[in-house]
């Protein structure tokens, strides 16, 4: 978005590249840290009570789940190196950021529904990748406008520097939207072999609900498309934040609906 921004950004501005970087930084560090409680998660629920972990944690490494893990821990460790150097003003640290973020798609991938058909795995593997980019596209980018609007608060240029991004964010909504709706719908087609089977499924009900939380994400989207950038000039970063911060609540719970989704089973099995 900032590759994109009307001429050199100053003042308020020029304060957006390093704030998303801390916060990518931030991202980066969490997912180092949740790599070792997975592993062990995953690890436990495959003994039986009171028998050790650490060997089974070891065989789980082995599999292509835990090939999705180790590729997690590496692409988080880059993209953690890649922002703060973006945060320090270089270059190629943007570069090594945009790499590991693809990296990390990928290995949410390769733990989850997509490497589960017999067949089509490359086909499957490939949409889940751009669903899960698309998504952090949307979702993340989001929560970056949303803290840029808290941050920008108290500057004298802050709705007009709100406003702009606002308009940016939302061609990179829109690309994302249309993906996401795309793989999602291919998604769905490799994985239920009859669409009828999905009502009265728990992954059915949880499917709907995804759908309808993105709709209302969507309908704010939509929203601030057509109000928040004039808002914002007129009245001030204070004017649309809070509908920012829904928006982006709303898409939290998305992720959180889909990370249950991800665990279970679509009617008829894999």
């Amino acid at each position: 978005m900032l590759r994109r921004w009307p001429g050199e950004p100053r003042g308020s501005a020029a304060r957006l590249a390093p704030l998303a970087a801390t916060m990518g930084a931030w991202a980066s560090a969490a997912l180092l840290l949740d790599t070792p409680v997975r592993l062990v998660l995953q690890a436990r629920l495959l003994v039986s009570p009171g028998d050790p972990v650490a060997p089974m944690a070891a065989n789980v490494l082995g599999t292509t789940w835990g090939n999705g893990l180790a590729l997690q821990a590496i692409a988080a460790l880059a993209a953690l190196a890649g922002f703060v150097l973006a945060k320090r003003a270089r270059a190629a640290g943007w570069i090594l950021a945009l790499a590991a973020a693809l990296a990390l798609a990928l290995s949410f991938s390769l733990m989850g529904h997509a490497v589960a058909p017999e067949r089509g795995v490359a086909l499957s593997v490939l949409d889940d990748w751009l669903h899960v980019l698309s998504a952090g596209g949307w979702t993340g980018t989001l929560a970056v406008v949303v803290t840029a609007s808290m941050t920008l608060r108290r500057s004298d240029d802050g709705g007009a520097v709100l406003a702009t991004v606002i308009a940016l964010f939302h061609r990179v909504a829109m690309m994302c939207l249309v993906t996401l709706l795309a793989s999602g719908t291919i998604s769905v087609l490799l994985r239920v072999q009859h669409l009828r089977d999905l009502f009265g499924a728990t992954y059915g009900t949880l499917l709907f609900a995804k759908l309808a939380l993105v709709g209302v994400v969507a309908g704010f989207g939509w929203y601030h498309a057509r109000t928040a950038e004039s808002r914002a000039r007129r009245a001030g970063t204070q004017s649309v934040a809070r509908t920012l911060a829904v928006e982006t609540g709303l898409a939290v719970l998305v992720i959180l609906v889909t990370a249950v989704l991800v665990g279970t089973e679509p009617p008829g099995g894999m």
